[in-house]
C-alpha cells in the first residue's frame, strides 16, 4: 500500500500521474482482451478511449501507445493477418489531442524557462 511508504508525501505533486497510469491499465487490458478476440468491438472502443483520456490527463501518456503499437504489430506479424481496429482506435484518440493544440503551443513557448532559476 502507497499510504505506508515514504512516498505518501509526494502525493500532492502526482499531479495527474494517478489517472494517467488508469488510463495505461485499461488502455492495456482492453487492448489483450481485443487482441484475444473477447468482445472485439467494445474492448477497441475502450481502448481507444483510454488512450484519450489519457492523453488529456497527463503528456506522458504517449508513452502509453509504445506497447500497443508493438504488441499489435507483433500480434498482426505472427497471425499473417492485418486488423485495422486497433490502428483507427490509436488514430482517433490521437485526433482527440486537436482542442489541446493552443495550450501545447504555449508550453512550448515556454519550455526553455519552465526550469529557470529565478533571480
Amino acid at each position: 500500500m502507497l499510504a505506508g511508504t515514504l512516498a505518501w508525501r509526494y502525493g500532492s505533486e502526482a499531479r495527474g500521474y494517478g489517472l494517467t497510469l488508469a488510463c495505461a491499465a485499461v488502455a492495456w487490458y482492453a487492448w489483450s482482451e481485443q487482441a484475444a478476440g473477447r468482445a472485439v468491438r467494445r474492448h477497441t472502443i475502450l481502448m481507444g478511449l483510454a488512450l484519450a483520456l489519457g492523453l488529456w490527463s497527463h503528456h506522458y501518456a504517449v508513452l502509453i501507445f509504445a506497447p500497443v503499437a508493438v504488441g499489435e504489430a507483433v500480434a498482426q506479424w505472427q497471425g499473417r493477418a492485418w486488423r485495422g481496429g486497433p490502428w483507427v482506435a490509436m488514430a482517433a484518440a490521437t485526433t482527440a489531442l486537436v482542442p489541446l493544440i493552443p495550450l501545447l503551443q504555449v508550453a512550448a513557448a515556454q519550455r526553455m524557462t519552465f526550469w529557470g532559476r529565478p533571480q
